[in-house]
């Protein structure tokens, strides 16, 4: 049987394959290799700034399968400066899969992406309008849609558009089981829940292999 499977979580889960967030400076970060996540989010970019390269070489040099989750937060209070110099930071050094963290400010997330190259970049809890999905998958990202995606008018038109080969599905911070949001996504999407396991699936294993 096709596994579930979690592209962005904060927690341990016996019931998929995930990919665990760990938030630098703040978690601490596993010894072995594993499914995980390692990056300075945005919210902690003017705390983690003074040591912007000793945290850098830690992101290089870790086992993280993926740099994340990092980007750009409009609303978060932290200068705009600040952000913008970590993101372009860890973006330049990242060389692997990127989980990125948008919160308006999609069009200059995308255009940082531009400059460092065609990692692949996966928007997580995704939430925006088709017209801002279909960019993001022009420059081959992908969309990661959790519960709070299905909230928002708009992007539950974005999640019908997005393409099969660029959907992705986290649990981000809820506790909520996940098996809930695939059966919702499915029937948004007019699939069966089955269908959706196996392209989330697949998505999955390419990014993480």
């Amino acid at each position: 049987m096709t596994p579930l499977t979690d592209i962005h979580t904060h927690s341990d889960h016996s019931d998929r394959l995930y990919v665990k967030n760990i938030r630098l400076g703040t978690d601490e970060i596993p010894s072995n290799k594993g499914p995980f996540s390692l990056g300075i989010h945005p919210w902690d970019a003017a705390l983690l700034y003074p040591d912007i390269d000793k945290h850098l070489r830690i992101i290089q040099n870790s086992y993280n399968e993926l740099v994340g989750e990092i980007g750009l937060d409009k609303i978060c209070g932290v200068d705009w400066g600040l952000q913008m110099e970590v993101f372009e930071a860890q973006a330049a050094v990242a060389q692997r899969p990127i989980i990125i963290h948008s919160v308006r400010a999609h069009r200059e997330v995308l255009e940082v992406l531009k400059r460092h190259g065609s990692l692949p970049a996966i928007f997580h809890a995704f939430v925006g309008s088709p017209e801002q999905a279909a960019e993001i998958v022009r420059q081959g990202g992908y969309l990661s849609f959790g519960f709070g995606s299905l909230r928002s008018t708009k992007t539950l038109r974005a999640l019908q558009y997005c393409p099969s080969e660029r959907l992705l599905l986290e649990s981000d911070t809820t506790p909520l089981p996940i098996a809930k949001l695939y059966a919702q996504v499915a029937a948004i999407r007019g699939v069966s829940k089955e269908e959706l396991i196996e392209t989330t699936y697949k998505n999955f294993k390419q990014i993480t292999e």
